[in-house]
């Protein structure tokens, strides 16, 4: 059987470099520049729409509770609910796809 580094040392002897002669730049001269913003928009209006209903079915009060929660087991370097792990990584993902989309806007 073939350790780590006899893989890393034939890879390395054998390697094989493909000049690039500024393909690449080439490339993306030519590739089209985007035209609308519309799928952000689209998706930001999604994004709020997702995340009004949620505030609206749950409420506020349901969110802070799991969010303390979250915050109590740490402090207290205990295991946290697996709700409130899931409300946190669903907050953390909404604020990413906000600002993916408002970026991408701009």
């Amino acid at each position: 059987m073939i350790n780590e580094d006899e893989l890393k040392s034939f890879f390395t002897k054998n390697r094989s470099e493909i000049p690039d002669n500024g393909f690449s730049k080439r490339v993306q001269q030519y590739l089209p520049p985007r035209k609308s913003v519309l799928p952000q928009i689209v998706m930001l209006i999604c994004i709020a729409t997702g995340l009004s209903l949620t505030l609206s079915i749950t409420g506020v009060s349901a969110i802070l509770v799991q969010l303390l929660s979250l915050v109590d087991s740490v402090a207290l370097m205990q295991i946290p609910s697996l709700s409130s792990v899931m409300t946190y990584l669903g907050i953390l993902a909404t604020l990413s796809f906000i600002g993916f989309a408002a970026i991408e806007t701009t």
